[in-house]
């Protein structure tokens, strides 16, 4: 288990504790850290995850045109469809808990990881 995912995990136990429950999107979001690696850093020299724009139909093609043959694996795509239908990158919080693990990411750069995503895992996006 990496380090940022191990924190994650610490930072969801203490959200447990602070407030009594448990946001479920701590957890599916350490999964998909660490499911989907490979794709998140091949998306990061397309789209930034600290986005304030959508991205653009050009990026868009580009992830189609030029990611491995690879990618998205199977297990990714299970991770990011869970992260999606929990309706995570539109949780204002996600953003400051992946910052306190040294990722800067915004709901709109979250929210644009599953608009590439989507079409490659065969599932539509939730819209915030």
């Amino acid at each position: 288990m990496s380090s940022k995912v191990a924190m994650l995990l610490l930072v969801s136990l203490a959200v447990v504790a602070v407030n009594g429950q448990g946001n479920q999107c701590v957890p599916l979001g350490g999964r998909l850290l660490s499911i989907c690696d490979a794709e998140l850093s091949f998306l990061r020299e397309i789209y930034p995850l600290d986005s304030t724009a959508p991205p653009t139909a050009a990026q868009v093609q580009q992830v189609t045109d030029t990611k491995p043959a690879d990618l998205p694996t199977e297990a990714c795509c299970t991770a990011v469809k869970a992260f999606d239908g929990a309706r995570c990158p539109c949780d204002a919080s996600i953003p400051t808990l992946l910052g306190t693990l040294g990722l800067s990411t915004t709901s709109t750069g979250l929210q644009g990881v599953t608009s590439f995503t989507g079409p490659l895992c065969k599932f539509t996006p939730v819209t915030c």
